[in-house]
């Protein structure tokens, strides 16, 4: 039989008054540390692909303004053992100050043609022979949305964490205990 609600009477830990001491457990500290993690690898994420997006694309402004035409030879073409299998291409072609080796990431329309020993129409940069792309195929600077969309997808997570656990927080501290 359910005793009466003048009888009842809460568990010891909950006969303080609002609001009472709250501790987290194990469970509550490692999501609050997932929860501080994720916005600071969401920084540095973040950054690191800004920047490698401001390189790409002052990358192709100088190929653009000051590049040069040549040919090269394709010395191997393959995929790379990333999840995407992203094709590659490594050519060689002549300078006046020597031959000079680069290797690409192609678009599979160009990518699927090519053979070691074929030629290749690049561009590349005189006084920097180490920026160099085909001249087809290449693909260009990612667009600015993976920069954010890769923030997105950490800060999102660390602020519904932040949300739960302020949530429970307060249910703890200040809820009303009821049989």
């Amino acid at each position: 039989m359910l005793s009466s609600q003048t009888d009842w009477k809460p568990p010891d830990g909950l006969r303080y008054p609002s609001p009472r001491p709250v501790q987290l457990r194990a469970q509550g500290i490692a999501l609050v540390c997932v929860a501080t993690f994720l916005p600071v690898a969401a920084a540095a994420i973040g950054w690191l692909s800004a920047d490698q997006r401001h390189r790409e694309i002052d990358r192709d402004r100088l190929l653009q303004e000051q590049g040069v035409d040549a040919t090269a030879v394709v010395e191997r073409v393959w995929k790379a053992a990333d999840k995407s299998q992203t094709r590659m291409v490594s050519y060689r072609f002549a300078t006046p100050s020597g031959e000079v080796s680069g290797q690409s990431r192609l678009e599979e329309q160009v990518w699927r043609g090519l053979h070691p020993g074929d030629r290749l129409a690049i561009r590349y940069v005189p006084s920097k022979h180490e920026i160099n792309l085909p001249a087809m195929g290449a693909p260009g600077p990612v667009g600015a949305w993976v920069v954010w969309l890769s923030l997105a997808m950490l800060l999102l997570p660390a602020v519904v964490f932040g949300i739960l656990i302020r949530r429970q927080w307060r249910l703890l501290a200040e809820g009303v205990p009821t049989q």
